[in-house]
């Protein structure tokens, strides 16, 4: 699945501004994890389901009809007397053959087929092979025998009836339907020629030996866009079209005046609303029977079309209709032509605006292939009565309902065995890396919960692969706010009946003992807890009792705030983090520059987005902007660890731009916010010595071992935040050996270059 194709119900309310029924959104829920469960028909039945309800908030509605994309089978599987040939004819290098048209005439069947000179990409861009960057268009028209085959091809020379040059760069007569009518063949077709803004109008063409008689504009070029009207085959001496789908009108044709007036308008079920013309309508069981096309445009700016049979009965109402189908592959697809030869249809369609197929079908299979369309109050009150639930809740509920029980005393869900766990993965395109992430914990989680924040590429294949029927999938879609993604992820979570989630990002990889994690989690009466990363320099609130008791802050490095309950640190897990490269560290920290720029300006009093933004700038070496934002943050007399360690950031930027001596101060001021900080007087006497101030250097050396965890008290001091490793073990040391030798206290310089080596070897013992 693709990133932008889907949304959960949750977010379609958000996105529609209002409030909405809740009895449809376990149902819409199914239209995406039914395809994860590789329930294939529940999902076409849930799709199917909502479509049906003219009450479905249009974002939702559009969702439903990107997710109904993944369950529409191949016509070949629908249709077993399915066969289908190329249609190759004859055309000028580099231009295309598509959008055949067949269709029945006295003397047999005949097609016209499109040829232009351009290319289209899946993302529907396009190369025009053209020096004046006009795309062109020439049809040919196509006898066949009774077994298909192609007698003469003719080009249909209409020169006469195109303006030339064009008043717009798009020349020709496109998509034409071919119909008998009073003795001649026809085509309408679509031109866009006529007018310099481009309005697609319908023109009608009277052919004789495939040479254009005559020409009749059927719609004015002003009041709207006109394509894609279905000629009705079969009438002896009225020619008429079906104008539109929902509601079905019908359009008859004046030849005296050449000019059409508007004959039949019936109420179409609320499914057809975005179903669009294809083929002629042909006579069959008393009725019309066409294949329509529905278009589905995705946020990556693709584009898939989705085929159905519709049957119109002799009253003119869409009575009924198949399932959506595809013929080959989920793309652009359209079926311009529909003839019948004895008990078979024959159907002509072109893809991606390059190739022309032929398809045959026996008549009773797709007869067999239709139903009347769904009653919207019998959905309604089905809904009302019993919401369904998807296949992979339904399941996690039952498990869920089976191992954990109700504790009367403190309001939370606790196991009678284990507690149920489900790790939380955001992630968009990161077929690369996420496979190792979710490794390290299918293992010992219940549930695997992928939040898609937008994929395009394989990392839902990956994870299927991995997870199993672990896996269940929610859609967010990004609107550069991590903070909502993660609370999104929370709430999924306790609605997946867990006791925990486990936060893991596609980036990080948790080392555990997983005997020790299910013992701790059932112990622990904290709401959330810390773990720490591998090389000791900072931890996360990774680890939330559900239903979580606070919610995340902030559009990027996102905060927990907790609404009562309490943290601990977990022992037993780690987490460990993949570097980033050169390219991906600059992205990252240009995204997060312009999201806290607006963040700092809108919320001027909060420290910590002014921290983050100082990291940013420092990360891309914009030292002075930097050191702004870090001071900022310690001003304003936030949490007085990330206020001295935002003076620490600001002094390495400060000795980063060789001023060493503010360096000092601006140690001296974290210290002030926090005296617990071994790694502020470490960098204070390293700044010292490149200020040429060895004896205060010395000083503040001796200052940080004190405070250090190498003949240090620093171990005693409880800290969450961001650490500095060396600086807390052989740093200070490192700054005594020299300053000491500076001022010539050679012995002092010797032991100093001991413990230095000795605390080195300690820090790497402990494996920081």
């Amino acid at each position: 699945m693709r990133d932008g194709w889907h949304v959960s119900a949750g977010v379609a309310a958000d996105l529609d501004g209002s409030d909405m029924t809740a009895a449809w959104e376990p149902l819409f829920q199914t239209t995406i994890d039914a395809y994860y469960a590789g329930d294939l028909g529940g999902g076409l039945q849930a799709c199917e389901r909502l479509l049906s309800l003219p009450s479905l908030p249009e974002t939702t509605r559009l969702q439903t009809r990107r997710n109904l994309v993944f369950y529409a089978a191949r016509f070949s599987d629908l249709a077993p007397s399915f066969a289908e040939a190329a249609i190759e004819i004859p055309v000028a290098k580099g231009w295309s053959r598509y959008n055949p048209s067949i269709a029945n005439g006295p003397h047999g069947l005949a097609m016209i087929v499109r040829s232009a000179n351009y290319a289209m990409t899946p993302k529907l861009e396009y190369s025009i092979n053209d020096g004046e960057g006009v795309v062109r268009t020439t049809n040919f028209f196509v006898e066949l025998d009774a077994a298909l085959r192609m007698g003469a091809v003719r080009e249909i020379d209409d020169r006469e009836f195109r303006p030339d040059p064009p008043l717009f760069p798009v020349a020709g007569f496109e998509d034409c339907r071919l119909v008998w009518h009073r003795g001649a063949w026809w085509a309408s077709a679509t031109v866009r020629d006529r007018d310099p803004s481009g309005v697609c109008q319908m023109a009608l063409l009277r052919l004789e030996d495939a040479t254009p008689r005559e020409l009749r504009l059927l719609t004015d070029g002003i009041t709207r866009h006109e394509k894609n009207w279905m000629p009705l085959a079969g009438d002896k001496d009225v020619l008429r079209f079906v104008y539109s789908l929902s509601p079905t009108v019908l359009l008859r044709y004046d030849d005296a005046s050449g000019a059409v007036v508007r004959e039949t308008e019936r109420v179409a079920p609320e499914v057809a609303r975005s179903f669009s013309g294809g083929t002629q309508a042909i006579p069959v069981e008393g009725g019309r029977l066409s294949l329509i096309h529905d278009g589905v445009r995705f946020d990556d700016g693709g584009r898939v079309y989705l085929h159905r049979w519709v049957w119109f009965d002799a009253d003119w109402r869409l009575a009924r209709l198949s399932p959506p189908f595809r013929f080959q592959e989920l793309g652009v697809e359209f079926a311009a032509g529909l003839a019948r030869r004895g008990d078979e249809l024959v159907v002509s369609y072109g893809r991606w605006d390059r190739e022309a197929w032929l398809v045959t079908v026996d008549i009773d299979e797709v007869l067999e292939l239709l139903a009347p369309p769904l009653d919207p109050a019998e959905v309604e009150e089905e809904l009302a009565d019993a919401p369904l639930v998807s296949a992979a809740e339904s399941l996690l509920a039952a498990d869920a309902r089976s191992t954990v029980s109700a504790n009367p005393d403190s309001g939370l869900a606790t196991s009678s065995e284990s507690p149920t766990i489900v790790s939380t993965t955001l992630t968009g395109n990161s077929g690369e890396i996420i496979g190792d992430a979710l490794r390290s914990v299918v293992d010992w989680v219940d549930v695997i919960l992928v939040i898609d924040t937008g994929i395009t590429d394989n990392t839902l294949e990956i994870a299927r692969d991995i997870a199993g029927s672990k896996l269940v999938v929610r859609q967010f879609p990004w609107r550069d706010d991590f903070a909502a993604a993660r609370n999104f992820a929370l709430e999924a979570a306790a609605e997946l009946g867990a006791d925990w989630a486990v936060t893991l990002d596609s980036d990080e990889r948790l080392v555990i003992d997983e005997s020790e994690i299910c013992a701790a989690l059932s112990a622990t009466g904290a709401d959330s807890l810390h773990v720490k990363q591998v090389n000791g320099t900072y931890g996360k609130e990774r680890i939330f009792r559900l239903p979580a008791r606070g919610r995340y802050v902030g559009p990027t490095h996102e905060a927990f705030i907790r609404e009562g309950g309490n943290a601990e640190v977990l022992d037993g897990m780690l987490f460990a983090e993949l570097g980033k490269t050169h390219e991906q560290y600059r992205q990252k920290a240009e995204r997060d520059i312009a999201i806290l720029t607006r963040h700092t300006a809108e919320h001027p009093d909060d420290p910590r987005w002014f921290y983050y933004l100082g990291d940013s700038l420092a990360g891309l070496g914009r030292h002075d902007e930097a050191i702004v934002a870090f001071r900022v943050c310690a001003s304003l007399n936030g949490w007085d660890e990330e206020s001295a360690w935002a003076m620490y950031r600001a002094a390495e930027c400060l000795l980063k731009i060789d001023r060493p001596a503010e360096a000092i101060e601006a140690c001296a001021v974290g210290m002030a916010r926090h005296a617990g900080l071994g790694e502020l007087p470490w960098l204070a006497g390293f700044a010292a010595w490149r200020a040429g101030r060895p004896a205060q250097a010395v000083y503040w050396a001796r200052a940080s071992i004190t405070m250090g965890h190498f003949q240090g008290n620093g171990g005693s001091v409880p800290r969450i935040g961001f650490r500095h490793p060396p600086g807390l073990w052989e740093g200070p040391f490192d700054v005594l050996r020299f300053a000491l030798r500076q001022l010539g206290d050679e012995a002092g310089a010797d032991e100093a270059e001991q413990a230095f080596a000795a605390a080195m070897s300690a820090r790497i013992a402990a494996g920081l």
